[in-house]
């Protein structure tokens, strides 16, 4: 019989490393959380008779509900084509710090006094963009993606990337200032 208490430390690993993934939208404890019904479904299946460590059973079943807690929820970026269609998004401030080391303002991207300006007027501004801009955009600031895997996901290189964000932050400028 397997004592599921011995492997609550691989499951704080493991929830400590899609934590850093997922942050912007789950708590520690909601992703824990589901790493334990994992660890509870991996000791239910396993079956001993075959050879395996539980262990490295059980890694896949915990990462695995901690990801589908993600990949279930509407908010998810994900690089599947069906989530990619997807037009849910939050709300968000004009204050709100972006970027690698969210050290930046989102105003001081779109630059000039804005304080008159609403979230409504970021997304409405967002929404002018096209499909491409905004999604390298969203990505790059509210997602906090790496130039990299916006790279890989959107199949187009880096310099290209740049050149889009760019055009983007300008075309937001002036929908915001106008």
């Amino acid at each position: 019989m397997i004592n599921v208490e011995d492997y609550i430390p691989m499951v704080h690993k493991i929830t400590h490393k899609q934590y850093m993934k997922f942050k912007y939208r789950y708590s520690y404890d909601d992703m824990f959380q589901a790493g334990c019904v994992g660890l509870m479904r991996a000791a239910k299946n396993f079956n001993e008779s075959k050879g395996r460590k539980f262990s490295t059973y059980a890694y896949k079943y915990v990462e695995g509900h901690i990801i589908n807690l993600a990949r279930n929820d509407s908010w998810y970026v994900a690089n599947r084509v069906r989530d990619r269609t997807k037009e849910s998004y939050a709300p968000v401030s004009l204050d709100q710090l972006v970027g690698y080391q969210e050290d930046t303002p989102m105003v001081d991207l779109i630059m000039g006094d804005v304080s008159e300006y609403s979230n409504l007027d970021l997304r409405m501004a967002l929404g002018k963009l096209p499909g491409t801009l905004k999604k390298i955009i969203e990505m790059r600031y509210f997602y906090d993606f790496t130039w990299r895997e916006i790279s890989k996901s959107i199949n187009m290189p880096q310099s290209t990337l740049y050149k889009y964000k760019k055009e983007a932050l300008e075309t937001l400028r002036k929908e915001i200032m106008a």
